[in-house]
């Protein structure tokens, strides 16, 4: 059985799922509890995000994750080192979307020059799915992220999102829809 979930109810709309809640923390354990009491053949994460600088991805566009990264600002501007910083966790991309690197991070980028850096990583910026892809990697489960682009990452983030995240909520869950993701992660092993 496919689980679906998002951060929030708007997002997941009439797929059969859950919310995890906003955040890679309320992500994580949520997925987590979610994943052990039902047990799915695999998670398919539906929301929004936002396109880095240089990464060809436009506001309006769908795109499935290709992997799930963790950002952190201190690393990204040289300010600070992680002795074993997590490595990205290799999602299961969807057929017919555009695939695309993920960043996760605590925090919503509005700096231009930590946007930058991180679209040297990455195409999109999101809140939960690095937390959602662990929760999924360390339980055994595929996983898969579907998400609408609402923004460029950046200053104007906030105002975008709001115009365009109705419109993109709906063309995600399209997306995840089309894409049959029963039938594309039957048989798929767990983690890579």
């Amino acid at each position: 059985m496919i689980l679906y979930c998002s951060a929030v109810p708007a997002e997941l709309g009439d797929l059969p799922g859950e919310p995890v809640g906003i955040g890679l923390l309320d992500a994580l354990l949520a997925t987590a509890a979610l994943v052990a009491r039902v047990k799915p053949t695999a998670v398919v994460f539906v929301g929004t995000a936002g396109a880095l600088p240089g990464s060809g991805v436009g506001i309006g566009d769908v795109i499935t994750a290709q992997d799930a990264r963790l950002g952190d600002a201190a690393l990204a501007l040289g300010l600070g080192y992680s002795p074993r910083h997590p490595v990205p966790l290799d999602g299961h991309p969807l057929p017919g979307l555009r695939a695309a690197r993920v960043v996760t991070n605590v925090a919503i980028t509005t700096d231009p020059a930590l946007a930058a850096r991180y679209g040297q990583d990455a195409q999109v910026e999101h809140m939960e799915l690095y937390g959602v892809a662990l929760a999924c990697v360390r339980a055994g489960v595929p996983w898969a992220g579907v998400l609408g682009i609402t923004n460029a990452v950046g200053p104007g983030a906030h105002a975008q999102w709001v115009a365009n995240r109705a419109a993109c909520e709906r063309a995600a869950r399209g997306a995840a829809r089309a894409a049959e993701p029963a039938a594309s992660l039957a048989g798929w092993p767990g983690p890579r």
